[in-house]
């Protein structure tokens, strides 16, 4: 399964949900999450950890890695991730369709 099929999956499933995801890149600074996802004011979230991070949710702002199922986070990822998160946004790595579909039931696909 490539990266590109998760994300693309990921992409349309959270449209139907009303949130909205874009492909996220900063010029200058690598090892920035592949997505921003954000979520209208009072989505309901599920406070369930997912990768193996503890969760701390912003308002509406989520940060998502895609990864093939071989692959892996390097180390500038995994030092942005945890930043990131010490700020108190919530970063979700997902690796799998399975965590994907885990993801968007957390976020209210039935």
């Amino acid at each position: 399964m490539r990266e590109s099929t998760i994300e693309k999956y990921l992409r349309a499933e959270i449209a139907k949900l009303g949130g909205w995801m874009e492909k996220h890149t900063s010029p200058g600074r690598r090892g920035v999450p592949d997505n921003i996802v954000m979520w209208p004011a009072g989505h309901e979230r599920n406070s369930l950890q997912l990768s193996g991070y503890p969760t701390t949710y912003s308002p509406t702002t989520e940060f998502i890695e895609t990864k093939a199922p071989r692959g892996k986070l390097t180390v500038l990822q995994e030092r942005d991730h945890e930043c990131r998160m010490k700020m108190g946004f919530c970063v979700h790595v997902i690796w799998n369709m399975k965590q994907a579909e885990d993801y968007l039931r957390l976020r209210g696909k039935k």
